[in-house]
């Protein structure tokens, strides 16, 4: 299965553009993320306990089908809680959702050379 990433290209007020890099993703849900969003705050959340519907949430499951779903959720809120997956969190303005479970979060500033080559 390799290696699961997810970038997200953002930039600030000033025009500083951030690459947000997510390795050893294990779920990720994205709702109504479109170009134009205003990001308010982006949460990292590790060793803590998550609320089991809100990750059945999380993990696009709800409560009717999560026993058949099981092996998807076996594990991850005591991970969670000991710091071995984090939970990243995108908070918009108005309309966009965006959740990931995953192993890491990095973020650094795009360099003119990285924008030149995708085109930022």
């Amino acid at each position: 299965m390799g290696d699961r990433r997810c970038k997200l290209f953002v930039s600030d007020v000033h025009g500083t553009k951030y690459e947000l890099r997510l390795t050893g993703v294990e779920r990720l849900r994205a709702d109504n993320f479109l170009e134009g969003n205003v990001i308010l705050d982006v949460a990292v959340r590790s060793r803590v306990r998550l609320n089991d519907k809100y990750l059945l949430w999380v993990l696009s499951l709800d409560e009717s089908t999560s026993r058949a779903y099981r092996a998807a959720i076996d594990g991850k809120p005591d991970r969670i809680a000991e710091g071995n997956l984090c939970l990243v969190q995108v908070s918009s303005s108005y309309g966009c959702t965006f959740e990931s479970v995953c192993a890491y979060i990095t973020a650094d500033v795009v360099s003119e050379d990285t924008e030149a080559a995708i085109g930022l």
